[in-house]
């Protein structure tokens, strides 16, 4: 088995964007969750920062998955799913489909998750 921690991830993505448009963290937010680049003057441009800041991102996860391939051996096909708040942003994804030539696919770990809410302590 093989896990290995990334320490960056879409907070990231939204500090780039908030850096390089002068806007506050929260509105940065909102553009890379929603993927309301209609919303912006530039689109485009936005779109550019949002690929660019995502970058280290999947270039540390590629690290990841070149050193897998490695050390096991697989069949070719490799399968990439996202989550998370900047897994909402299609620029995000798109940056994952260019490096790594695989679709990609958005997923909500809690989608299967139900809670009995009679039986929780919400004093905790």
């Amino acid at each position: 088995m093989f896990t290995r921690q990334i320490v960056i991830g879409g907070q990231a993505i939204v500090e780039a964007l908030a850096f390089e448009l002068s806007m506050s963290l929260a509105e940065a937010e909102q553009i890379v969750i929603a993927s309301t680049l209609s919303a912006v003057s530039n689109p485009k441009h936005v779109s550019s920062i949002l690929i660019k800041a995502a970058e280290p991102i999947v270039s540390e996860i590629k690290r990841s998955v070149d050193f897998f391939y490695s050390v096991e051996s697989f069949p070719p096909g490799l399968s990439v799913k996202l989550c998370g708040g900047a897994s909402q942003s299609p620029e995000v994804c798109k940056a994952f489909e260019q490096c790594f030539g695989a679709n990609v696919e958005r997923l909500n770990p809690w989608k299967n998750i139900s809670i009995d809410r009679t039986s929780v302590d919400y004093a905790l």
